[in-house]
């Protein structure tokens, strides 16, 4: 898989603050989660981002707000498998295996 630069948009309004939580560094920390997909949405979306949920939540099946979503912005080529070669058998130069009944 290539790198991808995701631009996102949230709306900051639908943030929970009751989930904004104090850190032991003094930092406030909220958890969300994005939904990355291969395909565009109608709008040209490739990304979701949504509250994150606890496992009891998630248990309970109650979703996260949905805050926002995201764009491929810029990607790099997805990398191909190097093709393996094969000598040719009308070659006198190849090289060919040999049994010699060598343990390894």
């Amino acid at each position: 898989m290539g790198k991808k630069l995701i631009a996102c948009s949230i709306d900051v309004s639908a943030i929970n603050k009751a989930k904004i939580k104090p850190h032991q560094n003094g930092k406030k920390y909220y958890n969300f989660t994005v939904s990355l997909s291969d395909e565009e949405d109608q709008y040209g979306n490739h990304a979701m981002i949504s509250e994150s949920t606890t496992k009891e939540e998630r248990d309970n099946d109650i979703k996260g707000t949905i805050l926002g979503n995201g764009k491929v912005v810029w990607s790099t080529p997805e990398r191909q498998q190097p093709k393996q070669e094969t000598a040719p058998s009308n070659n006198p130069e190849a090289v060919t295996e040999i049994d010699d009944d060598v343990p390894f």
